[in-house]
């Protein structure tokens, strides 16, 4: 059950990925390389902080990049501060992802310039971004 869970998520957050290269089509292939998509898996009393981003031509990465017990119990509590820790952590994400997505609209409305064989439609066109999806 749980890597059908993951199946799932891996999948749902590569939709994502792929839903933001249509949108962007005239930003950078390069810039689009930092963009990642965070989900947040619970199974039980595990809580665990997963990311998907485009590694490279036909390259994909879904990694876990934290995992935290969370307390049920005051016995427990002293797994809090993993819980805490597993928050900053999507937290900084979130806040690197923000000055990636003002990139991108930039480069897509064009007020940022990208060199044209960069762009992700020109890398589409060229069959490197197909063979990647």
């Amino acid at each position: 059950h749980t890597e059908e869970d993951s199946l799932k998520l891996m999948e749902y957050t590569g939709n994502c990925l792929k839903n933001e290269i249509n949108q962007y089509q005239y930003a950078s292939w390069t810039t689009f390389g930092r963009r990642r998509i965070f989900a947040v898996q619970c199974i039980g009393n595990k809580l665990t902080l997963l990311s998907t981003n485009r590694m490279g031509i036909g390259k994909w990465c879904f990694v876990e990049i934290r995992s935290a017990i969370v307390p049920r119990d005051w016995e427990d509590r002293y797994y809090l501060n993993r819980v805490m820790e597993l928050l900053m952590k999507l937290k900084e994400r979130l806040l690197e992802q923000e000055e990636v997505t003002m990139v991108l609209k930039q480069q897509q409305s064009r007020q940022f310039p990208v060199d044209i064989k960069d762009t992700i439609k020109a890398v589409s066109r060229s069959g490197q971004a197909i063979k990647e999806l």
